[in-house]
């Protein structure tokens, strides 16, 4: 399945890959993996490394006349808000929007891009991101970090044959969706409550969404009107599941009897996903093309504001500006930002007291140093965040900026 992923984005086919179930069937250990010893990784870690393998191998031929550029981002949608990833936590999160563009597709205006290199540098967004979770799920004291997981890449192939140059971009979606589950059968109020809801209201848009899909493809394209703009998360995946992609969906089941009704439930919703028909093309159209209608478009936002002020236009004139800077900017420009975006990070990690590998050996620490870890009802999650404790030294816990964790 990975290997057919790789083979379709480097021949510059989209695709998307998503995991559905209820909660505990695998899903997370599917995409992501427990970790990142060989035998536990999941689909992603295994489709990246094998990716840059074959870059490098590309890379090492005498003949050699293709050119790879590669770019990730990742993000949550909790509660029906998006939140990046790839930035460290503030109080103030940036307000991130879904765009749709007809030839980029859909994507989130003001999401961070990140250039990789190597699969090391993915390696460390990912981890990254999973602390970012696990943070942002304790400071809202929610025992369940129940939220969905978008992670991106785009890539970029420029090669020359016979004096002819040639572009291909290939984006790729692997998701992780929070698992479906009963109200009756989590026991869940209150905050736990209105977020078990949000995510059963988005994960029910999905299965009307490949309803009205599959009824369309059964009737020749003549269904009612689908739709994508109900939740986030189905406005996001609207080209994955309609139109310019080849997509795949695992479905995660759980073997126990008491969870028959989720597990006929997970199986129905694969059966109706497997009527639906994508039209998936090979996306040639160079970078230089996509930057002048990207130009064009900026002025026509321009004439638009002129003769209204509108703060949806202002928005979307913001986010389409920065979507064209980013595609101006040189890749040596991008990997540049890339690593001073990874310095962030890692020096947001410092300040809120956790541990890196990189860090914990420069400190000269080791298992023996008292510590703490975190644990979540999210096997993901936990020991995601670990805290030393260093011996002969104050450590005061809290969320004043004072303390030190």
């Amino acid at each position: 399945m990975g290997e057919a992923i790789l083979d379709n984005a480097m021949d510059g086919f989209n695709n998307c890959l998503f995991a559905y179930g209820q909660t505990g069937s695998g899903k997370t250990h599917s995409v992501l993996g427990a970790d990142d010893q060989p035998e536990n990784r999941g689909l992603l870690p295994r489709i990246l490394l094998e990716l840059f393998r074959r870059i490098e191998t590309m890379r090492g031929r005498k003949d050699a006349k293709v050119q790879f550029q590669c770019q990730v981002s990742y993000l949550e949608i909790y509660n029906e808000q998006i939140r990046d990833l790839l930035v460290p936590l503030t109080d103030k999160p940036a307000k991130l929007t879904v765009r749709n563009h007809p030839k980029l597709g859909t994507y989130v205006g003001g999401l961070t891009t990140n250039a990789v290199t190597t699969y090391e540098e993915v390696q460390s967004i990912l981890d990254f991101g999973a602390k970012s979770r696990s943070v942002a799920a304790t400071q809202m004291n929610s025992a369940s970090s129940r939220s969905h997981c978008i992670f991106n890449f785009v890539l970029l192939k420029r090669e020359s044959a016979d004096g002819v140059d040639s572009e291909q971009r290939a984006s790729v979606n692997l998701v992780d969706l929070a698992g479906s589950e009963r109200q009756k059968k989590t026991g869940a109020s209150g905050s736990l409550l209105k977020e078990g809801a949000m995510i059963n209201q988005s994960l029910s848009n999905l299965a009307l969404v490949i309803n009205k899909l599959a009824a369309s493809a059964r009737e020749d394209g003549k269904s009612d009107f689908v739709p994508f703009r109900n939740s986030k998360l189905t406005h996001i995946l609207q080209e994955s599941l309609s139109g310019n992609s080849k997509t795949v969906m695992i479905a995660a089941l759980s073997p126990a009897l008491s969870n028959l009704d989720e597990t006929l439930s997970t199986l129905k919703f694969a059966q109706t996903c497997k009527n639906v028909a994508t039209k998936a093309v090979r996306n040639q159209e160079t970078s230089a093309s996509i930057a002048e209608e990207l130009t064009a478009e900026i002025a026509r936002l321009k004439e638009q504001l002129a003769a209204q002020n509108d703060s949806r236009l202002q928005q979307q004139l913001h986010d389409t500006e920065q979507l064209l800077a980013q595609m101006e900017k040189d890749y040596q420009a991008q990997i540049a930002e890339a690593r001073e975006m990874e310095a962030l990070r890692k020096q947001a990690l410092c300040d809120m007291g956790l541990s890196l590998a990189e860090i914990s050996g420069a400190l000269g620490m080791d298992r023996n140093v008292p510590q703490l870890v975190n644990l979540s009802d999210d096997a993901s999650l936990t020991g995601c965040l670990v805290y030393f404790l260093p011996e002969g030294e104050p450590t005061t816990i809290g969320m004043d900026k004072e303390c030190t964790l």
